[in-house]
Protein backbone atom coordinates (compact mmCIF):
# COMPACT_ATOMS: atom_id res chain seq x y z
CA UNK A 1 0.00 0.00 0.00
CA UNK A 2 1.42 3.68 -1.17
CA UNK A 3 2.12 6.17 1.44
CA UNK A 4 -0.84 8.37 0.43
CA UNK A 5 -3.10 5.46 0.50
CA UNK A 6 -2.34 4.48 4.36
CA UNK A 7 -2.37 8.31 5.31
CA UNK A 8 -5.74 8.28 3.85
CA UNK A 9 -7.24 5.44 5.84
CA UNK A 10 -5.02 7.01 9.36
CA UNK A 11 -6.63 10.12 9.03
CA UNK A 12 -10.31 8.62 8.66
CA UNK A 13 -9.64 6.37 11.68
CA UNK A 14 -8.61 9.56 13.50
CA UNK A 15 -11.81 11.45 12.66
CA UNK A 16 -14.00 8.75 12.96
CA UNK A 17 -12.52 6.86 16.00
CA UNK A 18 -10.41 8.75 18.06
CA UNK A 19 -11.09 13.02 17.61
CA UNK A 20 -15.21 12.54 18.70
CA UNK A 21 -13.31 10.82 22.30
CA UNK A 22 -10.91 14.06 22.27
CA UNK A 23 -13.82 16.96 22.29
CA UNK A 24 -13.91 17.46 26.00
CA UNK A 25 -12.30 20.16 27.10
CA UNK A 26 -15.09 21.70 29.19
CA UNK A 27 -15.48 18.47 31.23
CA UNK A 28 -13.99 19.11 34.82
CA UNK A 29 -10.28 19.56 35.28
CA UNK A 30 -6.98 21.47 35.83
CA UNK A 31 -7.58 22.85 32.78
CA UNK A 32 -7.83 26.58 33.07
CA UNK A 33 -9.19 29.20 31.54
CA UNK A 34 -6.76 31.70 30.70
CA UNK A 35 -6.78 35.44 31.05
CA UNK A 36 -5.73 37.18 34.26
CA UNK A 37 -7.43 38.26 37.30
CA UNK A 38 -9.55 41.60 37.41
CA UNK A 39 -7.61 43.11 39.46
CA UNK A 40 -4.41 42.82 37.46
CA UNK A 41 -6.38 45.75 35.66
CA UNK A 42 -5.95 48.35 38.47
CA UNK A 43 -3.24 50.51 37.69
CA UNK A 44 -2.75 51.99 41.44
CA UNK A 45 0.27 51.17 42.98
CA UNK A 46 -0.21 48.38 46.07
CA UNK A 47 -3.84 47.41 44.84
CA UNK A 48 -3.06 44.56 46.56
CA UNK A 49 -2.33 46.36 50.00
CA UNK A 50 -4.84 45.60 52.35
CA UNK A 51 -5.38 42.23 51.59
CA UNK A 52 -6.51 39.90 54.59
CA UNK A 53 -3.52 37.04 55.69
CA UNK A 54 -4.03 33.72 56.63
CA UNK A 55 -1.19 32.55 58.43
CA UNK A 56 -0.45 29.11 58.08
CA UNK A 57 1.18 27.13 60.84
CA UNK A 58 4.88 26.43 60.25
CA UNK A 59 6.15 22.52 60.53
CA UNK A 60 8.89 21.66 62.51
CA UNK A 61 11.84 20.95 59.48
CA UNK A 62 14.19 19.56 61.58
CA UNK A 63 10.74 16.81 62.74
CA UNK A 64 9.81 16.07 59.80
CA UNK A 65 13.16 15.28 58.59
CA UNK A 66 13.41 12.91 61.25
CA UNK A 67 10.65 11.45 60.19
CA UNK A 68 11.69 11.12 56.88
CA UNK A 69 14.82 9.73 58.28
CA UNK A 70 12.92 6.48 59.44
CA UNK A 71 10.74 6.16 56.34
CA UNK A 72 12.92 6.83 53.51
CA UNK A 73 14.98 3.88 51.46
CA UNK A 74 14.75 2.00 47.92
CA UNK A 75 11.08 1.75 47.03
CA UNK A 76 9.84 4.57 49.50
CA UNK A 77 8.60 8.00 48.09
CA UNK A 78 10.60 10.78 49.41
CA UNK A 79 8.22 13.21 51.15
CA UNK A 80 8.82 17.17 49.58
CA UNK A 81 5.79 19.14 51.15
CA UNK A 82 3.55 17.96 54.51
CA UNK A 83 -0.10 18.88 54.23
CA UNK A 84 -1.49 21.65 56.87
CA UNK A 85 -4.92 21.18 57.52
CA UNK A 86 -7.33 25.16 57.72
CA UNK A 87 -10.35 25.43 57.41
CA UNK A 88 -10.70 28.95 54.93
CA UNK A 89 -13.67 29.71 53.55
CA UNK A 90 -14.60 33.20 51.58
CA UNK A 91 -17.18 33.44 54.94
CA UNK A 92 -14.24 32.86 57.20
CA UNK A 93 -12.04 35.66 56.14
CA UNK A 94 -10.29 37.59 53.11
CA UNK A 95 -11.11 40.96 52.12
CA UNK A 96 -14.47 41.75 49.56
CA UNK A 97 -14.20 44.92 47.59
CA UNK A 98 -16.06 46.32 44.31
CA UNK A 99 -14.25 46.68 40.95
CA UNK A 100 -16.08 49.69 39.36
CA UNK A 101 -18.06 48.76 36.41
CA UNK A 102 -17.49 45.12 36.67
CA UNK A 103 -17.96 42.84 39.67
CA UNK A 104 -16.87 42.39 43.37
CA UNK A 105 -13.42 40.51 43.93
CA UNK A 106 -12.76 38.27 47.61
CA UNK A 107 -8.96 38.79 48.25
CA UNK A 108 -7.01 36.56 50.89
CA UNK A 109 -3.47 35.76 51.05
CA UNK A 110 -1.96 32.80 52.32
CA UNK A 111 1.27 33.18 53.89
CA UNK A 112 3.44 29.77 54.59
CA UNK A 113 6.73 31.29 56.50
CA UNK A 114 9.54 29.46 55.08
CA UNK A 115 7.90 27.41 52.26
CA UNK A 116 9.41 26.73 49.36
CA UNK A 117 6.61 26.69 47.72
CA UNK A 118 2.72 26.53 48.70
CA UNK A 119 -0.25 24.14 47.02
CA UNK A 120 -3.96 24.42 47.79
CA UNK A 121 -6.14 21.60 48.65
CA UNK A 122 -9.93 21.91 48.88
CA UNK A 123 -12.60 19.82 50.21
CA UNK A 124 -15.08 21.63 48.72
CA UNK A 125 -15.16 23.33 45.20
CA UNK A 126 -18.19 24.80 43.64
CA UNK A 127 -18.14 27.93 41.26
CA UNK A 128 -21.25 29.65 39.58
CA UNK A 129 -21.11 29.97 35.87
CA UNK A 130 -19.24 33.27 34.81
CA UNK A 131 -17.17 33.95 38.16
CA UNK A 132 -13.65 32.83 38.26
CA UNK A 133 -11.07 31.78 40.40
CA UNK A 134 -7.08 32.92 40.66
CA UNK A 135 -4.04 31.62 42.16
CA UNK A 136 -1.15 33.79 42.02
CA UNK A 137 1.99 35.51 43.56
CA UNK A 138 2.10 38.78 45.35
CA UNK A 139 4.65 40.29 42.35
CA UNK A 140 2.34 38.27 39.74
CA UNK A 141 4.98 36.51 37.95
CA UNK A 142 3.52 33.52 38.99
CA UNK A 143 -0.18 32.17 37.91
CA UNK A 144 -3.00 29.29 37.82
CA UNK A 145 -6.09 29.82 36.37
CA UNK A 146 -8.62 31.17 35.50
CA UNK A 147 -10.58 28.46 37.33
CA UNK A 148 -14.45 27.92 36.29
CA UNK A 149 -17.44 25.96 36.90
CA UNK A 150 -15.82 23.69 34.58
CA UNK A 151 -13.34 22.71 37.09
CA UNK A 152 -16.31 21.69 39.33
CA UNK A 153 -16.32 18.18 40.77
CA UNK A 154 -18.98 15.88 41.95
CA UNK A 155 -17.45 15.17 44.86
CA UNK A 156 -16.09 18.52 46.05
CA UNK A 157 -12.58 17.63 45.87
CA UNK A 158 -10.02 19.54 44.14
CA UNK A 159 -6.13 20.64 44.41
CA UNK A 160 -4.32 23.30 42.47
CA UNK A 161 -0.53 22.59 41.62
CA UNK A 162 2.13 24.59 44.35
CA UNK A 163 3.74 28.40 43.77
CA UNK A 164 6.90 28.65 44.13
CA UNK A 165 7.50 31.19 47.28
CA UNK A 166 6.42 31.05 50.73
CA UNK A 167 2.65 33.31 49.87
CA UNK A 168 0.22 32.69 47.84
CA UNK A 169 -2.76 35.60 46.89
CA UNK A 170 -6.39 33.71 46.29
CA UNK A 171 -8.84 36.18 44.09
CA UNK A 172 -12.21 35.14 43.19
CA UNK A 173 -14.75 37.47 40.76
CA UNK A 174 -17.89 37.74 41.00
CA UNK A 175 -19.20 40.29 37.91
CA UNK A 176 -22.49 41.94 38.39
CA UNK A 177 -25.71 40.38 37.23
CA UNK A 178 -24.62 37.26 38.78
CA UNK A 179 -27.36 35.54 40.99
CA UNK A 180 -26.02 32.19 41.88
CA UNK A 181 -23.58 31.49 44.85
CA UNK A 182 -19.93 29.86 44.87
CA UNK A 183 -18.76 27.53 47.30
CA UNK A 184 -15.52 26.61 47.97
CA UNK A 185 -13.48 25.67 51.46
CA UNK A 186 -9.62 25.09 51.17
CA UNK A 187 -8.87 21.85 54.01
CA UNK A 188 -5.49 21.99 53.28
CA UNK A 189 -2.06 23.81 52.23
CA UNK A 190 0.78 22.46 50.95
CA UNK A 191 3.99 23.48 52.54
CA UNK A 192 7.06 22.43 50.46
CA UNK A 193 9.96 22.46 52.56
CA UNK A 194 11.95 19.92 49.69
CA UNK A 195 11.88 18.62 45.98
CA UNK A 196 11.39 22.08 44.63
CA UNK A 197 13.62 24.33 43.07
CA UNK A 198 13.96 27.59 43.86
CA UNK A 199 12.21 29.99 41.17
CA UNK A 200 14.51 32.10 40.01
CA UNK A 201 14.31 34.05 36.49
CA UNK A 202 11.22 32.00 35.56
CA UNK A 203 13.02 28.60 36.31
CA UNK A 204 11.45 26.55 38.85
CA UNK A 205 12.70 23.48 37.95
CA UNK A 206 16.09 21.46 37.72
CA UNK A 207 16.63 19.03 41.36
CA UNK A 208 17.54 16.61 39.26
CA UNK A 209 21.36 15.18 39.41
CA UNK A 210 23.77 16.69 36.96
CA UNK A 211 24.37 13.27 34.65
CA UNK A 212 20.82 12.77 33.93
CA UNK A 213 19.83 13.60 29.46
CA UNK A 214 17.24 15.54 28.74
CA UNK A 215 14.67 13.57 26.59
CA UNK A 216 14.93 15.63 23.47
CA UNK A 217 18.49 15.17 23.47
CA UNK A 218 19.88 13.38 20.63
CA UNK A 219 20.69 10.84 19.81
CA UNK A 220 18.97 9.39 23.42
CA UNK A 221 15.56 10.62 22.39
CA UNK A 222 15.28 10.36 18.65
CA UNK A 223 13.52 6.93 18.94
CA UNK A 224 11.29 7.91 21.72
CA UNK A 225 9.06 10.98 20.49
CA UNK A 226 5.75 8.70 20.94
CA UNK A 227 6.49 6.91 24.14
CA UNK A 228 7.32 10.25 25.78
CA UNK A 229 4.06 12.14 25.30
CA UNK A 230 2.63 9.16 27.26
CA UNK A 231 5.08 10.18 29.83
CA UNK A 232 3.58 11.72 33.39
CA UNK A 233 4.49 13.56 36.26
CA UNK A 234 2.36 12.62 39.27
CA UNK A 235 1.98 14.87 42.55
CA UNK A 236 0.86 12.33 45.06
CA UNK A 237 -0.98 12.77 47.95
CA UNK A 238 -0.82 9.85 50.89
CA UNK A 239 -2.32 11.35 53.96
CA UNK A 240 -0.61 14.85 54.95
CA UNK A 241 2.24 13.76 52.61
CA UNK A 242 2.86 14.94 49.24
CA UNK A 243 5.51 13.40 46.80
CA UNK A 244 6.80 13.01 43.54
CA UNK A 245 6.30 9.86 41.33
CA UNK A 246 6.18 9.17 37.26
CA UNK A 247 3.37 7.25 35.46
CA UNK A 248 2.62 6.47 31.74
CA UNK A 249 -0.28 6.24 29.70
CA UNK A 250 -1.33 2.41 28.77
CA UNK A 251 -3.45 1.76 25.61
CA UNK A 252 -5.78 -1.29 25.66
CA UNK A 253 -7.15 -3.48 23.51
CA UNK A 254 -10.57 -2.13 23.19
CA UNK A 255 -8.64 1.01 21.70
CA UNK A 256 -11.14 3.13 23.32
CA UNK A 257 -8.60 5.73 25.05
CA UNK A 258 -9.62 5.09 27.92
CA UNK A 259 -7.06 7.30 30.28
CA UNK A 260 -5.03 4.60 32.83
CA UNK A 261 -2.30 5.44 33.89
CA UNK A 262 0.47 3.03 35.35
CA UNK A 263 2.36 3.71 38.14
CA UNK A 264 3.67 1.93 40.95
CA UNK A 265 2.17 0.47 44.06
CA UNK A 266 4.18 2.06 46.45
CA UNK A 267 3.76 5.38 45.04
CA UNK A 268 0.22 4.96 46.86
CA UNK A 269 2.02 4.10 50.18
CA UNK A 270 3.51 6.45 52.64
CA UNK A 271 3.60 6.09 56.42
CA UNK A 272 2.03 3.14 56.76
CA UNK A 273 -0.84 3.28 54.87
CA UNK A 274 -2.38 3.76 51.47
CA UNK A 275 -4.17 6.28 49.60
CA UNK A 276 -7.49 6.83 50.21
CA UNK A 277 -10.37 7.57 47.32
CA UNK A 278 -10.46 11.42 48.13
CA UNK A 279 -6.61 11.04 48.37
CA UNK A 280 -6.97 10.23 44.75
CA UNK A 281 -9.23 12.88 43.58
CA UNK A 282 -6.79 15.49 44.94
CA UNK A 283 -3.64 13.62 42.96
CA UNK A 284 -2.20 16.01 39.92
CA UNK A 285 -0.90 14.50 36.71
CA UNK A 286 1.59 17.01 34.57
CA UNK A 287 1.77 15.92 30.81
CA UNK A 288 4.49 17.45 28.36
CA UNK A 289 6.66 18.54 31.19
CA UNK A 290 9.98 18.36 29.41
CA UNK A 291 12.31 20.96 27.65
CA UNK A 292 11.97 21.32 23.76
CA UNK A 293 15.40 20.27 22.88
CA UNK A 294 18.81 19.01 24.59
CA UNK A 295 19.47 22.17 26.72
CA UNK A 296 17.79 22.80 30.02
CA UNK A 297 15.19 26.14 28.63
CA UNK A 298 15.42 29.48 30.69
CA UNK A 299 11.94 29.38 31.89
CA UNK A 300 9.48 26.43 33.35
CA UNK A 301 7.56 24.60 30.33
CA UNK A 302 4.35 25.40 30.40
CA UNK A 303 2.32 23.30 32.59
CA UNK A 304 -0.62 21.44 31.79
CA UNK A 305 -2.24 19.13 34.04
CA UNK A 306 -5.29 17.17 35.03
CA UNK A 307 -6.81 16.92 38.66
CA UNK A 308 -8.07 13.40 40.53
CA UNK A 309 -8.17 9.59 39.74
CA UNK A 310 -9.47 6.51 40.19
CA UNK A 311 -8.40 3.38 41.67
CA UNK A 312 -8.42 0.38 39.07
CA UNK A 313 -5.96 -2.24 40.02
CA UNK A 314 -2.57 -2.73 42.50
CA UNK A 315 -0.45 -5.85 43.15
CA UNK A 316 2.53 -6.62 44.79
CA UNK A 317 2.46 -4.59 48.54
CA UNK A 318 5.04 -2.07 47.30
CA UNK A 319 7.49 -4.86 46.07
CA UNK A 320 7.59 -7.13 49.17
CA UNK A 321 5.27 -9.50 47.88
CA UNK A 322 4.84 -8.92 43.97
CA UNK A 323 5.34 -6.92 41.40
CA UNK A 324 4.36 -3.42 42.75
CA UNK A 325 1.62 -2.06 40.28
CA UNK A 326 -1.06 0.80 40.55
CA UNK A 327 -3.21 1.57 37.55
CA UNK A 328 -5.55 4.01 37.88
CA UNK A 329 -8.28 6.02 35.82
CA UNK A 330 -8.45 9.49 35.51
CA UNK A 331 -11.28 11.06 36.50
CA UNK A 332 -11.87 13.51 33.04
CA UNK A 333 -10.82 12.55 29.42
CA UNK A 334 -7.57 14.19 28.02
CA UNK A 335 -7.60 17.27 26.02
CA UNK A 336 -7.12 16.93 22.61
CA UNK A 337 -4.45 19.99 22.82
CA UNK A 338 -2.09 17.67 25.39
CA UNK A 339 -1.47 15.66 22.32
CA UNK A 340 -0.49 12.44 24.65
CA UNK A 341 0.52 8.91 23.45
CA UNK A 342 -1.55 5.50 25.07
CA UNK A 343 2.21 3.73 25.32
CA UNK A 344 1.80 -0.34 24.20
CA UNK A 345 3.06 -2.82 26.41
CA UNK A 346 4.60 -6.56 26.03
CA UNK A 347 3.19 -9.17 28.87
CA UNK A 348 5.26 -12.02 27.77
CA UNK A 349 8.12 -12.57 30.43
CA UNK A 350 10.97 -12.13 28.00
CA UNK A 351 14.36 -10.14 29.09
CA UNK A 352 14.72 -7.39 26.74
CA UNK A 353 18.11 -6.82 25.34
CA UNK A 354 17.77 -3.40 25.22
CA UNK A 355 15.41 -0.31 25.84
CA UNK A 356 15.29 3.17 27.97
CA UNK A 357 12.97 4.42 30.88
CA UNK A 358 11.49 7.73 30.33
CA UNK A 359 10.86 9.44 33.87
CA UNK A 360 11.35 12.63 36.19
CA UNK A 361 13.70 12.39 38.68
CA UNK A 362 13.05 14.27 41.82
CA UNK A 363 10.12 15.87 40.12
CA UNK A 364 12.07 17.38 37.39
CA UNK A 365 11.66 18.12 33.47
CA UNK A 366 11.24 15.04 31.80
CA UNK A 367 14.31 12.66 31.39
CA UNK A 368 15.66 9.41 29.38
CA UNK A 369 18.30 6.87 30.58
CA UNK A 370 19.33 3.89 28.75
CA UNK A 371 20.55 0.13 29.00
CA UNK A 372 22.08 -1.53 26.40
CA UNK A 373 22.75 -5.12 28.31
CA UNK A 374 20.03 -7.69 28.52
CA UNK A 375 17.99 -7.19 31.60
CA UNK A 376 17.88 -9.63 34.70
CA UNK A 377 14.89 -11.92 35.92
CA UNK A 378 15.34 -11.04 39.80
CA UNK A 379 13.18 -10.67 42.49
CA UNK A 380 12.90 -7.28 44.93
CA UNK A 381 15.00 -7.16 48.74
CA UNK A 382 14.68 -10.83 48.68
CA UNK A 383 11.03 -11.19 48.45
CA UNK A 384 11.92 -14.91 46.27
CA UNK A 385 9.58 -13.94 43.10
CA UNK A 386 11.07 -13.42 39.66
CA UNK A 387 8.55 -10.38 40.23
CA UNK A 388 10.95 -7.67 38.54
CA UNK A 389 13.58 -6.75 36.15
CA UNK A 390 17.40 -5.76 37.20
CA UNK A 391 18.46 -3.10 34.81
CA UNK A 392 22.06 -1.56 34.65
CA UNK A 393 21.94 1.89 32.91
CA UNK A 394 24.75 2.52 30.18
CA UNK A 395 26.53 6.26 29.96
CA UNK A 396 25.14 7.44 26.65
CA UNK A 397 26.67 10.55 24.14
CA UNK A 398 24.98 13.36 26.81
CA UNK A 399 25.23 11.99 30.20
CA UNK A 400 24.75 8.67 32.14
CA UNK A 401 20.74 8.74 32.51
CA UNK A 402 20.32 6.25 36.64
CA UNK A 403 17.39 7.26 38.35
CA UNK A 404 16.25 9.06 41.85
CA UNK A 405 13.11 9.76 44.07
CA UNK A 406 10.43 10.73 41.48
CA UNK A 407 11.03 8.35 39.39
CA UNK A 408 9.08 6.07 41.22
CA UNK A 409 6.97 4.12 39.10
CA UNK A 410 8.42 5.33 35.41
CA UNK A 411 8.24 2.61 32.64
CA UNK A 412 10.81 0.97 31.72
CA UNK A 413 10.36 0.27 27.46
CA UNK A 414 11.59 -2.78 25.47
CA UNK A 415 13.71 -2.09 22.24
CA UNK A 416 10.01 -2.09 20.03
CA UNK A 417 8.61 0.75 22.48
CA UNK A 418 6.49 -1.55 24.01
CA UNK A 419 5.73 -0.89 28.24
CA UNK A 420 8.10 -4.31 30.43
CA UNK A 421 7.96 -2.38 34.11
CA UNK A 422 7.21 -0.04 36.15
CA UNK A 423 10.47 1.19 38.61
CA UNK A 424 10.48 0.04 42.15
CA UNK A 425 13.40 1.33 43.26
CA UNK A 426 17.24 0.51 43.51
CA UNK A 427 20.92 1.64 43.80
CA UNK A 428 21.70 3.81 40.54
CA UNK A 429 22.83 7.36 41.46
CA UNK A 430 24.30 9.84 39.72
CA UNK A 431 27.39 9.03 41.69
CA UNK A 432 27.61 5.12 41.11
CA UNK A 433 26.12 5.19 38.08
CA UNK A 434 26.90 1.49 37.79
CA UNK A 435 24.66 0.16 39.99
CA UNK A 436 21.42 -1.73 39.55
CA UNK A 437 17.73 -0.91 39.63
CA UNK A 438 14.55 -3.07 39.69
CA UNK A 439 11.80 -2.89 37.98
CA UNK A 440 8.28 -4.69 38.67
CA UNK A 441 7.90 -7.23 35.83
CA UNK A 442 4.75 -6.36 33.17
CA UNK A 443 4.38 -9.86 33.17
CA UNK A 444 4.04 -10.47 36.90
CA UNK A 445 1.74 -7.36 36.65
CA UNK A 446 -0.83 -9.13 34.38
CA UNK A 447 -2.21 -11.87 36.03
CA UNK A 448 0.46 -13.67 38.59
CA UNK A 449 -0.14 -10.63 41.87
CA UNK A 450 -3.54 -12.34 42.20
CA UNK A 451 -6.15 -13.56 40.66
CA UNK A 452 -8.74 -10.95 41.24
CA UNK A 453 -9.29 -8.62 39.08
CA UNK A 454 -8.10 -5.49 41.28
CA UNK A 455 -5.04 -7.51 41.48
CA UNK A 456 -4.05 -7.84 37.63
CA UNK A 457 -3.63 -5.47 34.67
CA UNK A 458 -5.62 -8.65 32.42
CA UNK A 459 -8.81 -7.80 32.52
CA UNK A 460 -8.43 -3.76 32.45
CA UNK A 461 -6.23 -3.66 29.68
CA UNK A 462 -7.58 -6.65 27.57
CA UNK A 463 -11.24 -5.76 28.32
CA UNK A 464 -12.28 -7.67 24.57
CA UNK A 465 -10.70 -10.80 25.78
CA UNK A 466 -8.34 -10.92 22.90
CA UNK A 467 -5.62 -13.03 24.13
CA UNK A 468 -3.31 -10.55 23.74
CA UNK A 469 0.13 -10.72 24.84
CA UNK A 470 1.63 -7.34 23.41
CA UNK A 471 0.09 -4.33 21.86
CA UNK A 472 1.15 -1.26 20.38
CA UNK A 473 0.52 1.96 21.29
CA UNK A 474 -2.48 4.14 19.94
CA UNK A 475 -1.23 6.65 17.23
CA UNK A 476 -4.07 7.48 14.66
CA UNK A 477 -3.01 10.51 13.95
CA UNK A 478 -3.70 11.41 10.22
CA UNK A 479 -6.90 12.65 9.47
CA UNK A 480 -8.81 12.39 5.62
CA UNK A 481 -11.29 14.79 4.93
CA UNK A 482 -11.16 13.15 2.03
CA UNK A 483 -12.80 10.31 3.25
CA UNK A 484 -16.30 10.02 3.91
CA UNK A 485 -17.96 7.34 5.78
CA UNK A 486 -20.78 5.30 4.48
CA UNK A 487 -23.54 2.88 6.10
CA UNK A 488 -24.36 0.99 3.59
CA UNK A 489 -22.25 -1.77 4.26
CA UNK A 490 -22.56 -3.61 7.68
CA UNK A 491 -19.66 -5.84 9.34
CA UNK A 492 -20.66 -8.26 11.95
CA UNK A 493 -19.96 -10.29 13.82
CA UNK A 494 -17.75 -7.99 16.05
CA UNK A 495 -15.97 -9.31 17.77
CA UNK A 496 -14.97 -11.97 15.29
CA UNK A 497 -13.42 -15.04 14.86
CA UNK A 498 -12.77 -17.11 11.40
CA UNK A 499 -15.21 -15.35 9.29
CA UNK A 500 -16.21 -12.17 9.23
CA UNK A 501 -19.38 -11.23 7.06
CA UNK A 502 -19.95 -7.98 5.05
CA UNK A 503 -23.44 -7.49 4.20
CA UNK A 504 -25.56 -4.92 2.13
CA UNK A 505 -27.74 -2.83 3.13
CA UNK A 506 -28.93 -0.77 0.46
CA UNK A 507 -30.38 -1.59 -2.94
CA UNK A 508 -27.28 -0.64 -4.73
CA UNK A 509 -25.05 -3.52 -6.05
CA UNK A 510 -21.74 -2.27 -6.96
CA UNK A 511 -18.54 -4.18 -6.77
CA UNK A 512 -16.56 -3.11 -3.63
CA UNK A 513 -13.06 -3.67 -2.23
CA UNK A 514 -12.27 -4.84 1.39
CA UNK A 515 -9.47 -3.73 2.99
CA UNK A 516 -8.23 -5.19 6.25
CA UNK A 517 -5.45 -3.63 8.51
CA UNK A 518 -4.24 -4.22 11.87
CA UNK A 519 -3.35 -1.78 14.87
CA UNK A 520 -0.03 -0.70 13.39
CA UNK A 521 -1.31 0.23 9.67
CA UNK A 522 -0.15 -2.90 8.32
CA UNK A 523 -2.34 -4.01 5.30
CA UNK A 524 -2.75 -7.75 6.09
CA UNK A 525 -5.84 -8.85 3.67
CA UNK A 526 -7.47 -7.36 -0.21
CA UNK A 527 -10.09 -8.79 -1.66
CA UNK A 528 -12.45 -7.61 -4.50
CA UNK A 529 -15.95 -8.67 -4.15
CA UNK A 530 -18.55 -8.06 -7.31
CA UNK A 531 -22.07 -7.28 -7.34
CA UNK A 532 -22.95 -7.78 -3.91
CA UNK A 533 -26.81 -7.70 -3.54
CA UNK A 534 -29.17 -6.01 -1.17
CA UNK A 535 -29.57 -8.50 2.12
CA UNK A 536 -26.54 -10.50 0.90
CA UNK A 537 -23.86 -11.51 3.44
CA UNK A 538 -20.45 -12.35 1.90
CA UNK A 539 -18.07 -14.35 3.81
CA UNK A 540 -14.72 -13.46 4.55
CA UNK A 541 -12.01 -15.70 5.87
CA UNK A 542 -9.94 -14.26 8.52
CA UNK A 543 -8.48 -17.41 10.24
CA UNK A 544 -5.27 -16.37 9.53
CA UNK A 545 -5.22 -12.95 10.61
CA UNK A 546 -3.54 -12.04 13.90
CA UNK A 547 -5.44 -11.19 17.05
CA UNK A 548 -6.57 -8.21 18.20
CA UNK A 549 -7.88 -4.71 16.80
CA UNK A 550 -8.21 -4.96 13.28
CA UNK A 551 -9.86 -1.58 10.88
CA UNK A 552 -11.98 -3.19 7.64
CA UNK A 553 -12.10 -0.64 4.92
CA UNK A 554 -14.52 -1.00 2.10
CA UNK A 555 -14.41 1.25 -0.96
CA UNK A 556 -17.72 1.12 -3.02
CA UNK A 557 -19.61 3.23 -5.14
CA UNK A 558 -21.39 5.29 -2.13
CA UNK A 559 -18.18 6.03 -0.21
CA UNK A 560 -15.62 4.97 2.05
CA UNK A 561 -16.60 3.07 5.24
CA UNK A 562 -14.12 2.04 8.48
CA UNK A 563 -14.65 -0.34 10.47
CA UNK A 564 -13.22 -1.40 14.19
CA UNK A 565 -13.24 -5.04 14.50
CA UNK A 566 -12.06 -7.47 17.26
CA UNK A 567 -10.20 -10.45 15.52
Amino acid sequence: MNTQKRGLLWWFVWMVFILPGFCLQKLPAQVSSGGIPVSFSEVEAGKNAGIAAFNVNVPEISQLMREDSVDEGPGIPRRNAVLIPVDVTMESCGTWREIPGKGTIWQLKIEAKGAKAVGLYFSEFSLASGCTLHIYNESGNQLSGAFTDKNNRDGGFYAIGHLFGEHVIIEYFKPFGITAASEFRISDVAYFYRGVNDYINGRGFGDSGPCEVNINCSPEGEGWKDEKKGIVRISCRVGSASFWCTGALVNNTGMDKTPYILTADHCAYKFFKYATPQDLEQWIFYFDFESPDCENPFQSPQLKSLTGAVKVASGGDHGTDGSDFYLVKLQQEIPSGYNVYFNGWNALDIAAAEGVTIHHPEGDIKKISTFSSPLISSGWQGNGLASHWQVTWSQTTNGYGVTEPGSSGSPLFDQAGRVIGTLTGGQASCNQPTLPDYYGKFSYHWSSNGTDDTLRLLPWLDPVNTGQMTLGGLELFIPDTMVKETAFIEVLPNPAHSTLYLKRLDSLHSDIVVEVYDITGRQVKEINVSGLHQGEAYPLDISLCSKGMHFVRIIEENGISLHKIIF
